[in-house]
């Protein structure tokens, strides 16, 4: 019996211990992906002063975490992300919405595949 409740309380820990690194990386996700609306928002207005330090709020955060990130996804998913916002950062400085547009898009996309990637549902777990 006794081992029966060890063994419960250790599956419970664990199952814990997921589901806040879900939640947490989906928040995570979020958060930056809200940072980055709100730069492009701010880009299309040519307000590239602010949205230029909106997005390099949003990498800084996404560059401490990165290591956090790597151990819980995929290295080439992190990298990339990292990539592209480095590219969108590049092209806010150059006051180009038209490049400018679609690499932000392309980085938005890609935090909101990889937050519903780790969140517990029916898709995920079969």
């Amino acid at each position: 019996m006794k081992r029966l409740l060890g063994c419960s309380a250790l599956l419970l820990v664990l199952l814990g211990g997921c589901l806040w690194n879900a939640f947490h990386i989906h928040a995570v996700m979020s958060e930056t992906a809200a940072q980055l609306e709100q730069a492009q928002s701010l880009a299309q207005d040519e307000n590239w002063d602010q949205a230029l330090t909106l997005t390099r709020q949003a990498r800084k955060s996404w560059s401490e975490r990165e290591s956090y990130l790597k151990t819980v996804l995929s290295h080439r998913d992190v990298d990339q992300v990292t990539r592209n916002m480095a590219q969108a950062e590049e092209t806010l400085v150059c006051h180009s919405i038209d490049e400018y547009a679609p690499i932000n898009q392309d980085v938005l996309v890609q935090l909101r595949i990889l937050g519903e990637m780790e969140l517990p549902n029916i898709v995920n777990i079969l």
